[in-house]
């Protein structure tokens, strides 16, 4: 069974990306990234579609949010996973919208590494549940 990826095609082919900062309703922030299209297409129709694997989303965690620390010892790392459904972003929520390029390659090589490390993950599950 093999599926498809576009956004680690993107990826891949060092395709321009847009990357929207968004606050949702929970007020969670985080980056999508999305192939690029023309941001005056999403605030032309008040939101964003997103279909299953198109996008990836990035946040920034504290690395060990179980332990207190002071502000000085705080480390912080880049959580991704990708949209796994049809999902659809509201333009009012999007606080910041950047074009990324093929200009920018160690986000690039950082992205692909995630994507590998998360399409694996799925893959390794997905058997796992055909087994069953």
């Amino acid at each position: 069974m093999t599926k498809k990826y576009p956004i680690m095609d993107a990826v891949n082919g060092k395709e321009k990306l847009l990357v929207l900062s968004i606050t949702d309703k929970r007020g969670e922030m985080f980056d999508l990234v999305v192939p690029y299209i023309n941001p005056a297409t999403i605030f032309s129709n008040g939101f964003l579609k997103i279909c299953a694997y198109e996008a990836m989303k990035r946040r920034l965690t504290l690395k060990d949010s179980h332990i207190q620390t002071t502000r000085k010892e705080r480390e912080f790392v880049i959580t991704s996973s990708m949209i796994a459904s049809e999902s659809y972003y509201s333009a009012a929520n999007i606080d910041n919208i950047v074009v990324i390029s093929a200009d920018n390659v160690e986000l690039y090589d950082s992205m692909k590494l995630a994507l590998e490390d998360i399409i694996s993950k799925i893959e390794t599950t997905e058997k796992e549940i055909a087994k069953k």
